[in-house]
């Protein structure tokens, strides 16, 4: 008597099983890895947007700057902070950027309003390649205008240091008198 196979036997059900997970193991693992680096992108690109969009609010509000008076023009600035007049719109508003060491925060105020706040590393500010803004004495011994030629912007987000110096088009190039 022969008999007929129809069925499949356990070995060739273990083969087929065995086959059909790596098949599934494979693409579960392509399918994690591609989820794993969109999750780093998004990450890094995230920081890339927040340092641009800093960087660009700084940039408009110190290219629309200027002399508040013919003899002071209310610019203040250290290393980590900056107060200024410009052009909102067509109205002059008093900024200020401030940064908080305790919080790591980078405030705008407008019009006493803080209105932006952004959680940083460290930022600092850099005049005419001067880590200060001179007395108001001092810059009126210096030049006419005291407002200057340039500010540099060093932003440190996630460990990522960002650059940006922007010309002030009304600022001149600050010369402080030379001692001897």
């Amino acid at each position: 008597m022969s008999r007929n196979k129809c069925g499949l036997t356990l070995i060739e059900l273990l083969i087929a099983l065995t086959i059909f997970s790596i098949i599934i193991l494979s693409l579960y693992s392509a399918f994690y890895t591609g989820i794993l680096s969109y999750r780093k992108i998004d990450s890094a690109l995230q920081v890339y947007q927040t340092a641009r969009v800093i960087l660009e609010r700084i940039e408009t509000d110190l290219k629309n700057s200027f002399a508040y008076t013919r003899d002071d023009s209310k610019f203040k600035g250290d290393s980590h902070n900056l107060e200024f007049y410009t052009l909102v719109g067509s109205l002059p508003w008093r900024i200020s950027y401030e940064y908080e060491l305790e919080g790591a925060k980078l405030k705008r105020a407008c019009l006493e309003n803080r209105d932006l706040s952004f959680t940083v590393q460290d930022i600092s500010f850099q005049y005419d390649d001067q880590d200060f803004w001179p007395s108001q004495e001092e810059a009126k011994k210096a030049q006419k205008s005291i407002l200057p030629s340039a500010v540099k912007i060093k932003l440190n987000l996630s460990g990522i240091e960002f650059n940006k110096t922007v010309s002030l088009p009304l600022g001149e190039k600050l010369l402080l008198p030379t001692s001897g």
